[in-house]
């Protein structure tokens, strides 16, 4: 059996960055607040895609360390 590329919480973020395209694209310019923070697509887009590096480069860090514990075979 071949493990998945993806983890769950990695597959939850994905479709979390779909919730946000549609709810920037289609729910947002139909809401009171368009006119008030005409900002706001643009400032969730950015903070959900900021988290997403971070997690990336969290987990890049993680597994590069735990590469190091590992014992080199020749």
């Amino acid at each position: 059996a071949q493990g998945s590329l993806l983890r769950p919480l990695e597959v939850v973020y994905l479709l979390g960055l779909v919730a946000v395209a549609i709810a920037c694209e289609f729910i947002f310019p139909l809401s009171p607040w368009q006119q008030k923070l005409p900002f706001l697509p643009l400032l969730v887009t950015s903070v959900y895609c900021a988290a997403g590096v971070s997690y990336s480069f969290l987990r890049l860090y993680v597994t590069l360390l735990r590469s190091d514990e590992k014992p080199k075979q020749l």
